[in-house]
């Protein structure tokens, strides 16, 4: 709970120094990788996280990439590309995680009941 609740904090931070600094499609960008970097260190994510990292994704692909798109470059949209694969792989990887830990609850109900 207490790694959950730094992790927040962490994230809301981060969020509103991005939010506030993206002057440059070099900051958005900047700002994209930091969000992945925070997610891929994440083992899992919470139902309440979910949702505010989803509506943080909207913003970066759809509402910062439409203010900057036209000054993107090749390198920049293969960059965004590789982010958003990160970002997807890291949603599926905690997913997995929280299925592995719903299994283990499972596992033990089940061995309770036989037992």
């Amino acid at each position: 709970m207490k790694k959950n609740c730094i992790w927040c904090l962490q994230f809301i931070v981060i969020a509103t120094l991005f939010t506030s600094c993206v002057y440059s499609k070099d900051s958005y960008i900047d700002g994209f990788e930091s969000f992945v970097e925070i997610l891929e260190e994440k083992n899992s994510i919470s139902q309440e996280e979910l949702p505010v990292i989803e509506e943080y994704y909207t913003d970066l692909t759809k509402t910062y990439y439409d203010k900057y798109k036209d000054k993107l470059s090749k390198s920049d949209m293969k960059r965004l590309v590789e982010l958003e694969v990160r970002y997807h792989a890291s949603l599926a990887k905690t997913d997995l995680s929280n299925l592995k830990d719903k299994l283990k609850n499972i596992e033990t109900k089940l061995n309770k009941i036989l037992n």
